[in-house]
């Protein structure tokens, strides 16, 4: 069927705790959701983050202080074809081989790690 919300264009969800994967799956009825700011919501996971995989039009993502996030979760991100800014700071469960998966996303030009880097080296 037709989406339920085609005008979303932004959203932000930051601090809310209670936020998962279950209730992020729906913004897959947002064709045309290009931002979304879910930084502190400290109950998302990579089960979260792929269910953002499908939301083609989004441009910039924010998932500061998002802590459970994990490589899994980064790797998800790739599939984003027009993300242009990615803000995982404070994401302290990623490590060199999420970091690496991020450098397929040609179209990225802003990626913030501080308070991220404690399990990324060079090698990321």
């Amino acid at each position: 069927g037709a989406p339920r919300l085609p005008g979303l264009t932004a959203l932000h969800l930051t601090g809310c705790g209670e936020v998962t994967g279950e209730g992020l799956e729906a913004l897959a009825d947002a064709p045309a959701l290009a931002t979304l700011n879910l930084a502190g919501c400290a109950g998302l996971r990579d089960d979260g983050v792929r269910a953002l995989s499908g939301i083609t039009a989004l441009t910039s993502l924010n998932l500061a202080g998002c802590d459970r996030v994990r490589d899994d979760g980064a790797r998800s991100l790739s599939a984003l074809p027009a993300l242009r800014a990615l803000n995982l700071a404070g994401c302290s469960k990623l490590t060199d081989g999420g970091v690496r998966a991020l450098s397929g996303i040609a179209s990225l030009t802003s990626l913030n790690l501080a308070a991220a880097c404690e399990r990324v080296t060079d090698e990321g």
